[in-house]
């Protein structure tokens, strides 16, 4: 199957991945496009497991955070990029734990508690380790760490006219990719049932979205909860 065509489209992915290509309407390579429209992708697919998730609140900021920092690319705001990167991860440990939409638990506690249940899957431990290193990258950058090599600007004009170089927009779209494809990955492990609610006879809309290892992954977590 290639998973780049989709000839039957129930959920309506072609038109949303279209739609939002128009809007956004930014001048990039084809390879920054590229990267842009998997990030789409598997924005979609945690938007529609979002809608049938049994909690809403941390879940939707998910999705706000990531259309927030697709826009601070836009605007070519760097530091305001990594800002919603953190909050990203942030919404993802606290959903991963199915906290309450009231929850305040600071963020060192939170990886914690991740670790402690995924310990059994070195899988999920694998992309709790990634989730941190993303962390820490975005955290240098809120606090203007040095580690984070940014630019520190003195006057307002350069913060008004900073450019984010068209190579590290690329760079920050490839970066997005691999972070939502391990949090689509950790959604498949923790919430297969609901998932496979969403894609009930639509695994070519799920093939699409994601890929073939993820939906065979799909797959076979369901064989394993029926067994």
């Amino acid at each position: 199957m290639n998973r780049n065509i989709l000839e039957y489209d129930p959920l309506g992915t072609k038109d949303s991945i279209r739609d939002f290509m128009e809007m956004y309407d930014v001048d990039i390579s084809t390879l920054a496009r590229n990267k842009l429209i998997c990030v789409v992708k598997k924005m979609i697919f945690i938007k529609l497991f979002v809608d049938n998730h049994s909690r809403i609140h941390y879940p939707k900021s998910m999705i706000y955070d990531m259309l927030s920092a697709l826009n601070s690319l836009k605007e070519h705001k760097e530091r305001y990029y990594h800002f919603n990167i953190r909050s990203f991860i942030e919404n993802v440990l606290r959903t991963i734990l199915l906290l309450d939409d009231s929850d305040k638990t600071g963020v060192n506690e939170l990886f914690k508690q991740s670790r402690s249940t995924c310990s059994e899957s070195d899988e999920e431990i694998e992309i709790i380790n990634l989730l941190e290193s993303k962390y820490t990258i975005s955290n240098n950058y809120v606090h203007s760490n040095i580690m984070a090599d940014m630019k520190i600007h003195q006057f307002y004009k350069c913060i008004e006219e900073e450019v984010i170089e068209s190579g590290k927009i690329e760079g920050h779209l490839e970066q997005m990719c691999v972070l939502l494809t391990r949090v689509c990955e950790m959604i498949i492990r923790r919430f297969s049932n609901e998932v496979e609610h969403v894609f009930f006879r639509k695994k070519a809309t799920l093939s699409f979205l994601l890929n073939e290892q993820l939906s065979s992954l799909q797959a076979d977590v369901q064989v394993q909860l029926s067994s």
